[in-house]
């Protein structure tokens, strides 16, 4: 029961059970240590206060002898001079000095024993600091006196110095027994530190042994079975009951593996029946495309058969479609060479006119002409008379002599164009001449042109009828005979897409049964 709730524990509160109890132990050892720590210091308190103790009781034995001396140099100086009142001051400070250190030890109550030895030396102190007191003070006013008083202060000397040695023997004591309380103080706490950090290692080795079995063997279980599954077999079982983080993914594997077993049994059995389907379409897909080739085979017969047909058709059609077309244009032209004609015969009486106009026109241009020639030969005649009287006047007539000179040559020009232009008239003037007859002759042709154009109209008109008539028998038969290929066109390119579609068919159909056996083998690698 109690391996079953702690397995059944998240891994958080394992993990925070492990933490808690390194906590725990680290709290422990921190308690522990700072108590012994504690006792250490009190201890070392304890040593510290002897060891002060211990120097009060030399000082005080030294507060003894230097009393003493004190006294010595009081009687030495025979109670005057600075001698005397230096023994005085010196007496004074060391008297302070001893029952200080006698008051301090008492007042410090280091132990019974301590105590006890104080207070039975103190009597002794005092009877022994008084005598000094009194001897000294005797000394200033009667040196014989204290002279006299010397051996009872000498007798209290004595008896101190017996006393002292045992408030010393009681102080070193205390302090061998401080000393030993602080060595076994920590002794013991070492002691104590070592095994209580002892006990935390082994509790949390335990703890963490515990927790590492909780987690680490389930997983291995969990890893155990997925490298089964790696390989294949989805027939594992991790075998892990808790409800922990380990034990709810052990639980969604089984259940994810459960589900698998159940698709690749469905898979495989789908791939066996997919198998045989696809042999059974494969078989199908063959003959379909066996029909659809022979029939693709027939329908190119039949469509080479009906593309010739249509070719002769069209063939006809174009040229009864020429033949009209020939025969219209045959007609425009014979309707435009009856108007050009009349055109023609009109263009000959304007230009017979327009020749004669011209025949006057030159007449009179020749009579321009020979006024231009006479004013170009008194023009001539004026220039030379103009470079004779130029050459009269000598140096001043150069200018003008240049002037007349090129006037000169201007009629000269002028002389020779009018020549020219004269000669061209007589040519034009012989040419129209010429001109009138043959346009005399043109018109005498164009009118027979113009009488044999109706003949030929009327005829071109009954071949046109005849042959629209023709254009659209032939015409209709080519459109059926294109709407025929067309046809077996349409139905050969069908038959040749089922003939494609049927092999794209059976390349998908193998697809398929590779695929169904690949698909097979790969079911086959699973154990289930």
């Amino acid at each position: 029961m109690a391996r079953s709730f702690w397995s059944d524990r998240p891994l958080g509160v394992k993990l925070a059970a492990l933490v808690a109890a390194g906590a725990g132990a680290l709290g422990v050892f921190a308690v522990v240590t700072v108590g012994a720590l504690q006792d250490t210091g009190d201890r070392t308190d304890e040593v510290l206060a002897s060891a002060e103790l211990t120097g009060d009781v030399l000082l005080a034995d030294m507060m003894h002898d230097a009393v003493r001396a004190d006294v010595l140099q009081a009687l030495l100086s025979g109670g005057t001079g600075d001698l005397y009142s230096s023994a005085v001051a010196d007496l004074a400070e060391h008297d302070a000095t001893f029952r200080d250190i006698m008051a301090e030890a008492l007042a410090d109550d280091l132990s019974p024993e301590v105590t006890a030895s104080v207070r039975a030396v103190t009597p002794a102190v005092e009877d022994y600091l008084a005598s000094a007191d009194s001897i000294v003070a005797t000394a200033g006013a009667d040196p014989a006196a204290a002279g006299r008083a010397y051996p009872a202060f000498a007798t209290a000397f004595s008896a101190l110095e017996d006393e002292l040695p045992a408030m010393g023997d009681a102080v070193t004591a205390y302090a061998e027994a401080a000393a030993t309380s602080s060595r076994d103080e920590r002794s013991t706490a070492i002691t104590e530190a070592l095994v209580i950090a002892a006990a935390g290692v082994l509790v949390l080795a335990l703890l963490g042994w515990v927790v590492t079995r909780s987690v680490v063997g389930p997983l291995n279980q969990v890893r155990a079975v997925l490298a089964g599954l790696a390989e294949g077999d989805l027939r594992g079982s991790t075998d892990i009951t808790s409800h922990d983080e380990v034990g709810q993914m052990a639980a969604s594997l089984e259940a994810s593996m459960s589900n698998v077993r159940a698709v690749m049994t469905a898979i495989g059995d789908s791939s066996t029946t997919l198998a045989s389907a696809t042999e059974q379409l494969s078989a199908s897909a063959q003959d379909m495309a066996r029909l659809a080739g022979e029939s693709s085979v027939q329908s190119g017969i039949v469509a080479a058969a009906a593309d010739q047909v249509s070719t002769n058709v069209q063939t006809v059609s174009a040229g009864s479609e020429q033949m009209g077309a020939s025969i219209r244009e045959i007609a425009q032209n014979a309707s435009e060479v009856s108007r050009v004609a009349a055109q023609a015969v009109h263009a000959a009486d304007s230009t017979t006119a327009t020749v004669a106009k011209l025949g006057e026109s030159s007449v009179e241009i020749a009579g321009v002409v020979k006024v231009i020639t006479s004013i170009a030969e008194q023009t001539n005649l004026l220039a030379l008379n103009a470079t004779i009287e130029a050459a009269r006047a000598g140096e001043a007539g150069k200018g003008f002599a240049v002037v007349a000179n090129e006037v000169k040559e201007l009629a000269q020009e002028t002389a020779k164009a009018t020549q020219d232009i004269t000669a061209r008239v007589l040519a034009i003037q012989s040419d129209t001449e010429g001109a009138v007859q043959a346009i005399g002759e043109i018109s005498s042709i164009i009118g027979q042109i113009n009488d044999s154009q109706g003949t030929i109209a009327a005829a071109v008109e009954e071949q046109t009828a005849t042959t629209t008539e023709m254009n659209r028998n032939v015409a209709e038969a080519a459109v059926s005979a294109s709407r025929i290929a067309e046809n077996i066109g349409a139905v050969a390119t069908a038959t040749t897409s089922t003939t494609r579609a049927m092999t794209d068919a059976q390349a998908a159909i193998d697809e398929v049964a590779r695929m169904a056996t690949s698909l097979h083998s790969s079911v086959a690698r699973f154990r289930y």
